[in-house]
């Protein structure tokens, strides 16, 4: 059973062709200092692509998450502000509008007098 390590941007050539490149850049890392610094940049930006999109995709799902109980949350209390407030208007509103039929009545009493 062979272990099998892919390598981004190179995965789909031969191995032959994969290790000739991988020689081409050891000796050219070993010889020149800019190349060094061009190869541990180029795998540094790849390790970050590699890392940072799935925490950055995360991050989003998450700050979408909070967001949405926000949003339930805000609405959920509008709406027991609105049934305490219709409750509240209905167990007063009753012994209002029965004081109001009285006056009412009296006031059409009186006039008839």
């Amino acid at each position: 059973m062979a272990f099998q390590v892919v390598i981004p941007l190179i995965h789909s050539y031969s191995a032959t062709a994969q290790a000739l490149i991988l020689l081409v850049l050891l000796v050219g890392s070993y010889v020149h200092r800019t190349t060094r610094l061009v190869i541990a940049a180029l795998a540094l930006l790849l390790l970050a692509f590699k890392t940072l999109v799935p925490f950055v995709r995360l991050l989003f799902w998450a700050f979408k998450g909070i967001a949405w109980m926000g949003f339930y949350v805000h609405y959920f209390q509008v709406a027991l502000g609105f049934m305490v407030t219709g409750a509240t208007i209905f167990l007063n509103g009753v012994e209002w509008l029965g004081k109001e039929l009285e006056k009412n009545a009296r006031g059409e009493r009186n006039d008839e007098e």
